[in-house]
């Protein structure tokens, strides 16, 4: 019964986060110093909200070491304007 409990509360902080990040997302309040950050913010913000394994592995920890980024497309003037972010397993 308790594994059961543990589990439901977890979904519950994983729902909650994810609202959360939409809601960072959606009103521009993660203020970044440069348009490139940014970029690359929205990438992990969004491969989270659709990974809820990985968005609990941050929240829980923090950490980002599994965070990679790939599949760089810029404008014709040669500025960064989207990157997808994925995970490297076994980190």
């Amino acid at each position: 019964m308790r594994n059961i409990f543990q589990k439901l509360h977890t979904a519950y902080r994983v729902q909650s986060a994810k609202l959360l990040l939409y809601r960072l997302r959606d009103k521009d309040w993660i203020d970044m110093p440069r348009k490139v950050d940014r970029v690359y913010r929205d990438a992990e913000i969004k491969f989270m909200i659709e990974n809820p394994y990985y968005l609990e592995i941050f929240i829980m920890t923090g950490d980002e070491d599994w965070v990679h980024f790939r599949n760089h497309k810029r404008d014709k003037n040669g500025k960064l304007v989207s990157v997808e972010c994925y995970a490297i397993h076994g980190k």
